[in-house]
């Protein structure tokens, strides 16, 4: 059954875009020249530093939500494998229990079988170790995978999270009047 769940790393993209289209829009590119133009740029500021936070804010929660998958990938890869190391021990055992009644075969005939029976039993015994590897195996490639991709997002998240505030402050160096002094002060 397929799950409707959003992908984490679509949500990351979605928040890298989201923030990065936040930061290039409060760009101006111009020094205030009224009183409202002052008091738009503050509100921007003011706007870019929630958007900021909420980049954040939506940046741990992925990180929760992708520990908390990798946790889960993992504990089920260890519950199939602890499931099949029982069932095979437990099938051993049941064919070990038969071979001695006899099921009917002569004392000849049951030791041939019964080697034969143990033959088959460690054969699948083998077959169910290397399935518990390959699940092992794969809750660890999947671990893997999701650490390189949150550290992946983190990085990315600090280059936004720095064009930004460089920007910002790009945008609050360029609001100095020409007598010297910031426009901010003034208001």
């Amino acid at each position: 059954m397929a799950s409707k769940e959003v992908p984490v790393w679509f949500l990351i993209l979605s928040t890298l875009l989201i923030g990065t289209a936040v930061v290039w829009c409060t760009s101006v590119g111009h020094t205030p020249s009224t009183d409202d133009d002052a008091k738009d740029y503050l509100k921007m500021k003011a706007k870019t530093e929630e958007a900021t936070d909420e980049i954040d804010r939506q940046t741990q929660q992925a990180k929760d939500e992708l520990k908390s998958r990798t946790q889960k990938a993992t504990d089920k890869a260890s519950d199939i494998g602890e499931e099949a190391k029982e069932s095979t021990e437990s099938w051993t055992g049941w064919v070990k229990g038969k071979i001695p009644e006899g099921l009917g075969f002569k004392q000849g005939e049951s030791a041939q079988r019964e080697e034969e029976a143990k033959d088959k039993a460690a054969d699948e015994a083998e077959k169910r170790n290397a399935q518990t590897e390959e699940g092992l195996s794969w809750a660890a490639a999947a671990k893997n995978k999701a650490g390189e991709t949150m550290e992946a997002a983190k990085e990315s998240i600090a280059s936004s999270y720095e064009s930004a505030k460089q920007k910002s402050q790009g945008m609050k160096d360029s609001s100095v009047d020409s007598g010297g002094r910031e426009r901010d002060e003034e208001l």
